[in-house]
């Protein structure tokens, strides 16, 4: 820290709205000045520490370091509808699930309608996990092969492929329900007509 002083009016111009509209209540309010020291840089998004409050930002205590996740790390599991991932970023997730864990139990907790796109050429394949290791079981196959034995993905470069996760369900649903909510997302997406879907 750089140093403090008393919040401006001018501070609060250049917050955005939402930000703004939390203080205007009238309180008094201090601005800080904060730099990024380079040392630490090494550490970014993989360094969880105990947070010993949820109603303030800042702590004035050392905070108990709880785990420093390894440099191999992709990035946190992002939420299901944030997934997007590369054929390479797909392959560092499954060669250390230990690293990955959060990957490894989200991905394992649903079945689901997943979308494999081309990149090159634009087309989709729309594919479907199921049973007990969900879309984790399932992707498994794809960072190991690059094509997961798909008929119409063999022999492309998987480096253009970018994985994303359409819908989930559970891990119990039948895998005759799954196939018919796969079929009906292959329908909606156009994946046999104009994609990589055979069936």
């Amino acid at each position: 820290m750089l140093g403090y002083r008393d919040f401006s009016k001018k501070d609060l111009k250049q917050l955005p709205e939402w930000l703004a509209q939390a203080h205007e209540d009238g309180q008094p309010r201090i601005k800080y000045e904060l730099r990024e020291l380079e040392a630490y840089r090494p550490y970014r998004e993989r360094l969880i520490v105990q947070w010993k409050s949820t109603r303030g930002w800042h702590q004035r205590k050392d905070l108990e370091i709880y785990e420093l996740l390894p440099a191999s790390v992709v990035e946190l599991f992002p939420g299901y509808q944030e997934v997007l991932l590369s054929f390479d970023a797909l392959k560092k997730i499954f060669a250390d699930d230990r690293a990955h864990r959060d990957w490894k139990a989200a991905l394992r907790a649903n079945a689901g309608i997943y979308r494999i796109v081309d990149l090159s050429t634009g087309e989709i394949y729309i594919g479907s996990a199921y049973g007990r290791d969900g879309i984790w079981g399932r992707w498994q196959n794809y960072a190991k092969t690059g094509h997961g034995g798909n008929k119409l993905l063999r022999g492309r470069d998987p480096n253009n492929f970018q994985w994303s996760i359409v819908r989930t369900v559970s891990t119990t649903m039948s895998p005759h329900d799954v196939i018919r909510i796969e079929g009906h997302e292959k329908d909606k997406h156009g994946s046999r007509a104009i994609g990589l879907n055979g069936n």
